[in-house]
């Protein structure tokens, strides 16, 4: 297959230097638009190129980030306006991490955008840095300073990017622009490697791009190639003559169970040496041990197989694009050597022509794809693969060590005096109760009925997958219920929490987990007279130590924050809810944003299963715990399911919203909450459980003998005194409850009830 001229080229110089580093920088001029994106996919994707830096990538979300196979990516983007950033695409066989990067700019701020990266190669380190310096913006000082700090400690140093600077030029305000770059390069003895002009518009040529690095005499070639489909500025690649480790194929490493007899491994595990954690007394040594007789065991019968990954081409780049952007590229080559408007309307022709026949083949083919899809497994594979549905990576961030010890040093402390004195009569009192509380141990009942609850494949950091564990796991009962009840009873009882939260979650039940909430007396309460009081009050020593345990990970007190975050959802102080609508509104966002970049290739179908699957569940997720929630977050939340509308039928950002909600038929925000809080407290009232829900619930019918001759089984309304308390759910669903007519609420079913409810509140407002 003929490739195009520039991906031709790129692979040549690759292959002939080979085992030298090679690195390449384009200022790509947005990589959201999605014909920028295509071309930079198609011409490194799965490529051997071990550095690829970009400038004005356009970044902005996480979501935004072009992954490349074979590639890790680092980036600096801007989240306040759009514009600018840097990217650095390091060969995935090297390691890396960021040494520096710019901080975002605030609004409409010009201030260059760059990361700094510590690179290893085979033998050494180098300092990478990629740069990208607006037009007549100054602040140059921020990078400067930053790599001025490193020059120091690294022997080689690269710098890339562009910067704006005019290098060529003799123009006063050009002089003036280039006088800061000149300034560093001078300072961090680097010399820019001699490229000509890298910018073309129009008549104009200008040197805005760099390579430049302390170690010239290293280079052994160098080249520049126009790239007509990405951008209007020269790709730059240069090959040093460093060692860099050999370029390994894709691969991936897996059990192989082609040759596994159950029986054999069955048996194999009944005659292991479990008698060794049996004895054992420390539950790490314990765990170990299970691991390494299990894993060895499989070790054994399903060993490790490594598989190569062959780097196949995109399937819609078919052999009819490949010859229209070999066409592209020669006339492009044309153009540039001739300058004439005949050749650049040729140019522009072909240009649009490979864009639109490559969106369009791509999009047929994701067509094709879906049509043929024929579970919700297929469909998600389908969208994995068109890279609709991946996840970019983000680097670590972690606060500073000074504003980490500032928060804990605020936690005040009440007189050590008093406290020890309420302790001692605590202490020597006698519990108030004689059955103390208890965690109890779990039953092989137990054990058996919550892995057939496990449908994941996921495989834990001990290498064992659940598949491993289903496959003999009456065999391996015995050893686990021992490390499960010898954790229990040794301050590990979470397990039995989090295990309870699993099984009900399985089992289609409701899972609530309750935490101790000291708001404001955080600061006040003594952690160890509060222990005290609750061993007075009947906890036994194991859920005592669990209870420290929460309260303190190392004699580390928990410190009061006004805000905290449960389970994923914001709790403030107020519980107005206003800093959790604010999460809810950006991480939808960010998920609607990451759809609508391949929005032109998804059927009307398709996107409407998408954000019903990865936007609304944001929106929804704790919806029935914020009763009370202010009216301007909650029309903000709306802001975000009618845009998902208008995504789902393409439609202008003007348009009344109202009849394609029902078309789709969604519930507003508002009603969605009230629709989900109904059935929550069907579910609590159908199952009586949990307990400690179902008895805050009442029917009036048990209490009254009019109501007794009344279809309509209403719920009995607490009595409550503020506007705090009436958000509490048994309050709020017992209102919303009674307002629904006895044909919904006399559904035997849980699902006839869901059905019944959803249909009429769709043709009635619930009010609360």
């Amino acid at each position: 297959m003929t490739e195009g001229i520039t991906k031709s080229m790129l692979e040549k110089f690759c292959e002939a230097a080979e085992k030298q580093l090679k690195i390449i920088h384009i200022n790509a001029q947005s990589l959201t638009y999605k014909c920028h994106a295509e071309e930079f996919m198609y011409l490194f994707d799965g490529s051997k190129h071990d550095i690829i830096s970009v400038s004005e990538t356009f970044y902005n979300t996480p979501q935004d980030v072009v992954q490349l196979a074979g590639y890790n990516v680092f980036v600096s983007n801007r989240t306040s306006h759009e514009g600018g950033g840097v990217a650095v695409y390091v060969r995935s066989s090297l390691t890396c991490k960021i040494i520096s990067q710019s901080v975002s700019p605030q609004h409409r701020e010009q201030r260059p955008d760059y990361i700094i990266l510590e690179i290893k190669l085979q033998n050494t380190k180098i300092l990478f840095a990629c740069v990208y310096r607006p037009p007549k913006a100054g602040h140059l000082n921020f990078f400067h300073d930053d790599l001025f700090e490193l020059c120091t400690e690294y022997e080689n140093l690269f710098v890339t990017g562009d910067v704006n600077a005019h290098f060529d030029s003799n123009k006063p305000c050009d002089v003036l622009d280039s006088k800061a770059v000149y300034h560093l390069l001078e300072t961090c003895n680097l010399e820019r490697v001699p490229f000509g002009p890298t910018y073309h518009i129009g008549d104009i040529n200008s040197s805005l791009d760099m390579i430049a690095t302390n170690c010239f005499e290293k280079i052994t070639d160098f080249m520049q190639i126009p790239v007509s489909g990405l951008s209007a500025h020269d790709l730059l690649y240069a090959a040093f003559m460093f060692s860099v480790p050999k370029y390994k194929k894709l691969s991936v490493t897996c059990r192989n169970f082609s040759k596994f007899n159950e029986d054999t491994v069955k048996q194999d595990i009944i005659e292991a040496p479990w008698e060794n954690m049996f004895y054992s007394v420390h539950i790490d040594e314990k765990v170990s041990i299970f691991n390494e007789i299990l894993t060895g065991i499989y070790d054994k019968h399903a060993p490790f197989k490594t598989f190569v990954i062959k780097n196949q081409p995109k399937p819609w780049v078919t052999q009819e694009i490949v010859s229209l952007i070999k066409q592209r590229d020669t006339a492009y080559h044309r153009y540039r050597r001739t300058k004439m408007q005949n050749d650049s309307v040729i140019y522009k022709s072909l240009r649009n022509t490979v864009n639109r026949v490559r969106r369009d083949a791509k999009i047929k083919y994701a067509h094709s794809v879906f049509n043929n899809a024929r579970s919700s497994k297929d469909l998600w594979q389908s969208l994995k693969s068109l890279n609709v549905t991946g996840k970019s990576r983000a680097p670590c961030a972690f606060p500073a060590a000074d504003d980490l010890n500032a928060h804990y040093a605020s936690v005040s402390c009440t007189d050590p005096e008093a406290v020890n004195v309420n302790i001692k009569h605590y202490d020597s009192q006698p519990a108030l109760v004689e059955d103390k509380f208890y965690f109890s141990d779990v039953t092989p009942s137990e054990l058996l009925k919550a892995v057939k609850t496990v449908t994941s494949n996921a495989t834990g950091v001990d290498d064992i997958s659940i598949r491993m564990l289903k496959s003999c796991i009456l065999e391996l009962t015995p050893p686990i219920l021992h490390l499960f009840n010898y954790s229990l009873h040794t301050s590990t009882a979470l397990l039995k929490v989090v295990g309870d939260i699993r099984e009900a979650v399985g089992n289609r039940k409701i899972a609530l987990l309750v935490l101790y909430d000291f708001s404001n007396a955080f600061p006040s309460v003594h952690h160890g007279l509060l222990l005290s009081k609750l061993r007075h009050l009947g906890l036994a020593n194991p859920a005592l130590t669990w209870m420290k345990s929460y309260l303190e990970i190392e004699d580390i007190p928990v410190p009061y924050l006004e805000c905290v975050n449960n389970l994923g959802l914001m709790i403030d102080s107020s519980l107005n809810w206003e800093k959790s609508a604010t999460v809810t509104y950006k991480k939808s966002i960010a998920a609607l944003h990451g759809l609508r970049r391949h929005k032109n290739m998804l059927p009307t179908e398709v996107r409407k299963r998408l954000v019903e699957s990865l936007v609304l569940p944001i929106i929804d997720y704790g919806c029935t715990v914020t009763f009370g929630m202010l009216v301007k977050c909650s029309d903000m939340l709306q802001r975000i399911q009618n845009a998902c509308a208008r995504f789902v039928f393409s439609l202008p950002r003007d348009c009344h919203i109202s009849k394609y909600l029902i078309k789709l038929n969604w519930l507003s925000v508002k009603q969605r909450r009230n629709f989900y809080s109904v059935c929550l407290l069907k579910k609590i009232l159908y199952y009586k459980c949990p307990t400690y829900l179902f008895e805050k619930f009442t029917f009036v019918a048990t209490i009254c003998e009019r109501a007794r001759r009344d279809d309509k089984p209403q719920l009995r309304l607490q009595q409550h005194l503020t506007d705090k308390e009436r958000g509490a759910f048994w309050i709020a669903a017992v209102v919303l409850w009674n307002q629904l007519p006895a044909s919904v609420l006399n559904c035997k079913s849980i699902d006839s009830f869901k059905n019944q409810a959803h249909k009429y509140i769709t043709q009635h407002q619930l009010s609360y």
